[in-house]
C-alpha cells in the first residue's frame, strides 16, 4: 500500500557525535572524559577496560538498587491497602504508556499499555480463600500434575521435569518440605488449566496455599545448604507471575515477577559461567552464591532460571511502561550467563559459544551470530524480549521538544536495523505449533512486537514507521491462524500483543478509512475481526484476552 510522504528524520539527526549534558555515562563524568555515548558500553570506557563500570543514569530500564526498592516497596503498600480495603478496591491504574497525554482515543499511543486496563476478572482471591473443598489426596496431586506436565515449559517451567515429578510424587511425609511451596504452585496450575472437571474446585485453597508457601519458604532456605530450594522459590515466583498475569492482575503479576528477578539476583544466575566439573559437595563457586551444580542437568536448570526470569521481566516491563529489574546495561548486575540450551542438549554436554563478551551486550552491539535455526526456543525468547523492552524504552523517552533528538535518532536507527535483521532471520514456525513451534511462534510475536512499539508513536507522521507497524502487525495475523484454545494455554504476553496489532489496524480505520477505496478498508476491517476473533477464542484459556477484546470492542465503537 502506498501513503502520503512524510518528512523522514533529518540526516544530521542520524549522525550526531555530540552527547546532551547529562547522557554521558557516569565514569566519564566523574573523570571529566568526553564520552561518545555508546551502548551498551561507551568508547572510553572500553580503551579503559572499564567495561563492567559503565552506565548511564539516563537510561529509563536502568534502576539503581535504591529505586528498584521503592518500585517493590510501593507494590507491596498499593496490594496491602487492597487487601485491607476490598470494598474500595478499584482497578489499578496503571502508568500511562509513553505519549498518551496527547492520544485523542485509546488505542493511539504508542504501545498497547494504554489498553492493558489491569481490570479484575473474576478469578479467585489470594487474600481469603472461600470455605472449599478439602485438602487434594495424593492421587488429586498426582492428577494436578498430569494436567500440569504438557503446558510445563509453556508456563516457565524450567527445572528439569522428570527430577521434579520424582520428587513431587513421594508421599507427604517423604518429601522434602521445601518442595511444597513449589508443588503447590504447579498444583494450583494445574486446577487451572483442568476447567471443567472437579480438579478445578482446588483453585482458591490451592492459591492461597501457594501465595502464602512461597513466602515461608524463602525463611527456609540458605542459599549454602538448600540451594536447590532457592531455584525452587524462584520457580514457584515464576509460575505465580504468570497466573497473575494470566488473570489481568499486574498489580500481583509485577510483584512476584520482581520477586523471581531479586531471586535471581541474589543467587547470582545473571553471572552463570561456562558449567565447571562437579563434584559431590562442592561449594559455591567463585563468586556464585549457590553451592556448585551437581551436574550438568543441574547448571542448565539454573541457566534456563535465569533466561526465564529474564524473558518474563523484559516482556512485562514493556508492555507495562515499568522499568525491568534485569537491565541489560547495568554496571551493579552485568548480564555475563550464556545464551540457554535446548533441555536435552545440557544432559548431552554440549556447551553455549562463550566468546568472553556478555551475550546480552554482545546482541545489543549487533554483534551476535546471524544463524537463528539452532537457537533453543528460550534463547529466541530472550533476543526477541530483548529488543521488545529496548524499543518500549526508547520509544518512552521521545519528546516533541527534548533536547537531544540528534542522539535519539541515531538510537532509534541502530535499534529498527537491529529488530529488522532479528526478523528477517528468525527461522520459519511450522504452522501445526506442535512440540516447541509454540514458544518460537510467541518469540516471533514479541519481536514484531517489538516493531510495533518502536515505530507506532511516528506512524501519523512518518511513512516508513506506518508501513512498518503495517507489516508487523499483517505478519504477526499470518502467524498465529493456527491459535486456539485447543492449545490449553498461551503466554498472556500474547494478550498485549495481539492487542497492539488491533491498535495498528484500527489506527488505519480513522487515518484512511474515508480516503482509501472500499476494498482495501474491508480488508483491514477483516483483518481486524479476525485478531479479534482469535483473542475471543482464547478467552477462557487466558482471562486476559478477554479483557483485551472488551477495550478493542469499546474502541472500534468510538473510532
Amino acid at each position: 500500500m502506498s501513503s502520503p510522504q512524510q518528512p523522514s528524520p533529518p540526516p544530521s539527526a542520524l549522525s550526531a557525535t555530540s552527547l546532551a549534558r547529562g547522557t554521558a555515562c557516569l565514569p566519564c563524568r566523574r573523570r571529566k572524559m568526553r564520552c561518545d555515548g555508546g551502548k551498551p558500553v561507551c568508547g572510553p570506557c572500553v580503551a579503559k577496560d572499564r567495561q563492567e563500570d559503565c552506565e548511564y543514569t539516563g537510561d529509563i530500564q536502568g534502576l539503581t538498587r535504591t529505586q528498584l526498592l521503592e518500585e517493590n516497596i510501593s507494590l507491596l503498600e498499593a496490594r496491602i491497602r487492597d487487601l485491607e480495603n476490598p470494598s474500595e478496591a478499584s482497578s489499578i491504574k496503571l502508568r500511562d504508556a509513553p505519549g498518551t497525554s496527547n492520544a485523542p482515543v485509546a488505542l493511539t499511543a504508542p504501545g498497547p499499555s494504554n489498553i492493558a486496563h489491569s481490570e479484575r476478572v473474576a478469578g479467585p482471591s489470594a487474600a481469603r480463600p472461600q470455605a472449599g473443598p478439602p485438602e487434594p489426596t495424593m492421587q488429586d496431586v498426582q492428577n494436578l500434575l498430569n494436567a500440569f506436565i504438557p503446558h510445563a515449559t509453556r508456563l516457565g517451567f524450567f527445572l528439569h521435569v522428570p527430577r521434579f515429578v520424582q520428587a513431587a510424587s513421594l508421599p507427604p511425609g517423604a518429601r522434602d518440605p521445601l518442595v511444597e511451596p513449589l508443588l503447590t504452585a504447579v498444583c494450583l496450575w494445574g486446577s487451572r488449566l483442568a476447567r471443567g472437571t472437579p480438579l478445578a474446585a482446588f483453585e482458591d485453597t490451592l492459591l492461597a496455599q501457594a501465595v502464602q508457601g512461597v513466602s515461608a519458604a524463602l525463611f527456609l532456605a540458605s542459599a549454602g545448604e538448600r540451594g536447590h530450594a532457592l531455584l525452587g522459590a524462584v520457580q514457584a515466583e515464576v509460575l505465580l507471575a504468570h497466573y497473575f498475569f494470566a488473570l489481568g492482575r499486574f498489580l500481583e503479576g509485577r510483584y512476584h515477577g520482581g520477586a523471581a528477578a531479586s531471586l535471581a539476583l541474589t543467587c547470582r544466575l545473571h553471572a552463570l559461567g561456562p558449567p565447571a566439573p562437579p563434584g559431590p559437595g562442592a561449594g559455591p563457586a567463585p563468586g556464585q552464591a549457590l553451592p556448585a551444580p551437581r551436574d550438568a542437568v543441574e547448571h542448565g536448570e539454573r541457566v534456563d532460571a535465569f533466561w526465564t526470569v529474564y524473558v518474563l521481566d523484559q516482556c512485562w516491563s514493556g508492555a507495562l511502561g515499568a522499568a525491568p529489574a534485569l537491565a541489560p546495561g547495568g554496571a551493579a548486575h552485568r548480564i555475563a550467563t550464556l545464551w540457554p540450551l535446548a533441555p536435552a542438549q545440557y544432559a548431552q554436554g554440549v556447551r553455549a559459544p562463550h566468546t568472553g563478551v556478555p551475550a546480552v551486550a554482545q546482541f545489543l552491539a549487533g554483534h551476535a551470530p546471524g544463524d537463528l535455526e539452532h537457537l533453543a526456543p528460550l534463547a529466541l525468547r530472550a533476543q526477541a524480549a530483548t529488543l521488545f523492552a529496548q524499543a518500549s524504552a526508547l520509544a518512552a523517552r521521545y519528546s516533541d521538544d527534548m533536547p537531544d533528538k540528534p542522539v535519539f535518532w541515531h538510537e532509534f536507527a541502530a535499534l529498527d536495523g537491529l529488530v529488522r535483521g532479528f526478523v528477517e532471520r528468525f527461522p520459519q514456525v511450522p504452522p501445526a505449533l506442535q512440540g516447541d513451534a509454540l514458544e518460537r511462534l510467541v518469540a516471533r510475536t514479541v519481536a514484531h512486537g517489538a516493531v510495533i512499539q518502536l515505530h507506532i508513536r511516528f506512524a501519523k507522521e512518518q511513512a516508513g514507521s506506518h508501513d512498518a507497524c503495517l507489516a508487523a502487525a499483517n505478519a504477526v495475523l499470518a502467524g498465529v491462524q493456527g491459535v486456539g484454545p485447543q492449545l490449553g494455554y498461551i503466554d498472556p504476553i500474547m494478550a498485549i500483543l495481539l492487542s497492539s496489532v488491533c491498535q495498528v489496524f484500527l489506527g488505519e480505520l480513522k487515518a484512511f478509512g474515508a480516503v482509501y477505496d472500499e476494498a482495501y478498508v474491508a480488508g483491514i476491517r477483516a483483518s481486524l475481526d479476525r485478531v479479534v476473533r482469535i483473542m475471543e477464542s482464547l478467552g477462557d484459556v487466558c482471562p486476559l484476552m478477554a479483557i483485551q477484546v472488551r477495550q478493542v470492542r469499546e474502541a472500534q465503537a468510538v473510532s
